[in-house]
């Protein structure tokens, strides 16, 4: 695995295990990062939480690294969510989403399906689409990295597939990790696709791969 993929797993697992707090009766953990730092807040902003520890951890680990990195100007407009520098010149822009299928009620000490579960995996879709007008001058790699939340009596593995076709980078590698959520039954699972922009894409499918981090 590429150091700066290991990193980002292990900075992920450590975000997880830091947060064993409670909030209005539910664990927070990675799937709640925001309520762990904020419990009063009134929305959850976990997905930016996500992306400036990781910026930290990883600078700290000596992979300088930006957050809400400006696009080129010849690029989309906006931010990338990180962009690392993996050596001297060398720099790996991530997007980075999360996907809770899903969410709490603390009114009624209840969990309920996200009804904007499926609206995540659309949005990352255009951001794989941002990512590829990133050129050479600018980007040794690009990546989208996933923070998938679920129940393990309802997987995500079709909407996975789905999304890699509709996304199309079936032929981009990826490395996953899992592990059991605070949460009864449930799961998180970390997806992070990758390409290489100055190699040529394999024509086959890249391989699966889960590594308990």
């Amino acid at each position: 695995m590429l150091q700066a993929i290991e990193l980002i797993f292990r900075s992920l697992r450590e975000l997880d295990a830091e947060a064993t707090s409670f909030v209005q009766g539910f664990p927070t953990g990675l799937r709640w990062y925001h309520a762990h730092l904020y419990p009063n807040a009134k929305r959850d902003d976990s997905e930016r939480d996500w992306t400036r520890e990781l910026s930290s951890r990883l600078s700290a680990k000596e992979l300088p690294t930006c957050p809400e990195y400006q696009y080129p100007a010849y690029s989309e407009t906006g931010r990338c969510d990180l962009r690392v520098q993996t050596l001297p010149g060398s720099y790996f822009w991530i997007e980075i989403k999360g996907a809770w299928k899903y969410l709490n009620d603390p009114a009624k000490r209840a969990v309920f399906r996200n009804s904007n579960y499926r609206k995540h995996l659309d949005n990352m879709a255009a951001d794989v689409a941002r990512l590829n007008t990133l050129r050479t001058s600018d980007a040794s790699m690009i990546g989208l990295l996933l923070l998938g939340f679920y129940k393990k009596s309802d997987p995500m593995d079709e909407d996975i597939r789905g999304f890699v076709q509709k996304a199309d980078i079936a032929n981009w590698p990826v490395e996953s990790i899992c592990w059991d959520d605070r949460n009864p039954d449930s799961v998180a699972h970390c997806w992070l696709w990758y390409r290489h922009l100055n190699l040529s894409l394999p024509k086959t499918p890249s391989a699966h791969f889960h590594h308990p981090i």
